[in-house]
């Protein structure tokens, strides 16, 4: 799986605070606005109180899917929360050019973000603001599935504007 059509990895200095505004930044530099930083995240969300997740879309006009949206069917909203089986699912988003916001269980108890960029039979690339990118086998990063704590969930999928 090759990273060489991405961005450099953008790398969060503290390991215990901020990966979510350093995913999103690094969704918008995938996305085009290659110098967003995670503080402009940062200080967006504190102005707007708005997710850090709704800046691709409120800023730069990306197209964006989440669980949430009004496009998605009530049987569409729990492929969100992945789990076995789910590989399918992300395979079609990835194919059909969306870039994905996860958010994963790496220590128990503690949620963090991650960049969802590929697929291949060895697993799901993502890039990881701990450090940066790493394929990750198909059975972690799915998770346990819905209805536990600790389940893997893809916050949202965006794209480009049309």
């Amino acid at each position: 799986m090759s990273t060489a059509i991405w961005p450099e990895p953008y790398l969060q200095p503290d390991r215990n605070q901020d990966c979510g505004f350093y995913a999103t930044a690094y969704i918008v530099r995938c996305l085009g606005a290659p110098d967003v930083t995670a503080g402009e995240v940062k200080a967006w969300r504190e102005l707007t109180k708005y997710h850090e997740t709704a800046y691709p879309r409120d800023v730069t006009g990306a197209e964006t899917r989440t669980w949430a949206s009004l496009e998605v069917t009530a049987a569409e909203r729990a492929e969100y929360y992945m789990g076995p089986g789910g590989e399918p699912w992300v395979r079609r988003w990835l194919d059909d050019g969306w870039i994905g916001y996860a958010t994963v269980f790496r220590v128990p108890d503690m949620a963090h973000a991650v960049v969802v960029l590929g697929a291949s039979d060895d697993g799901v690339l993502l890039m990881d603001p701990l450090s940066g990118f790493v394929t990750e086998p198909w059975e972690w990063f799915l998770g346990i599935g819905p209805g536990r704590y600790g389940c893997h969930y893809i916050e949202s999928w965006y794209r480009g504007a049309s």
